[in-house]
């Protein structure tokens, strides 16, 4: 599928595409290369291209220990429509500023709980472990 969106993106050049064209040319590549049917149902398409619009986003924005998303490999630019009007919002700015207390927040009180966190390394010894930071701190 990343090879596929990859090669979708080269060949829109500068213009780009959209993502909710993404699915139908998934589902054109896959064709193609034989992983579906020449011909599917209509059935068998209309499943692939419910499933194709989920799995294409997250080769966009997922990054996981695994794989990385496309945008932060930078094979993709990735456009967030009305972005700078939601960022230009007060209630934006209001709300991501009480997300960002409620992250200290919750970040403190795990770390009053937990004061020295420590990753075990194997062959280490506790003393010899690496600090960890808390998940979502």
């Amino acid at each position: 599928m990343r090879h596929l969106i990859d090669a979708e993106v080269r060949d829109a050049g500068p213009a780009g595409i959209a993502l909710e064209h993404i699915p139908q040319r998934l589902l054109n590549g896959f064709r193609e290369l034989r992983l579906i049917p020449r011909t599917p149902t209509k059935s068998e398409q209309d499943k692939w291209l419910q499933v194709f619009p989920y799995e294409a986003a997250t080769e966009f924005r997922r990054s996981t220990g695994r794989r990385v998303s496309l945008e932060n490999l930078g094979l993709v630019a990735v456009v967030y429509e009305f972005l700078d009007d939601m960022v230009a919002d007060a209630r934006f700015g209001a709300a991501a500023m009480e997300a960002w207390h409620d992250r200290e927040d919750r970040c403190q009180d795990r770390n009053r709980r937990h004061p020295e966190p420590r990753r075990h390394l194997p062959g280490k010894s506790d003393s010899e472990g690496s600090p960890a930071t808390p998940a979502g701190c």
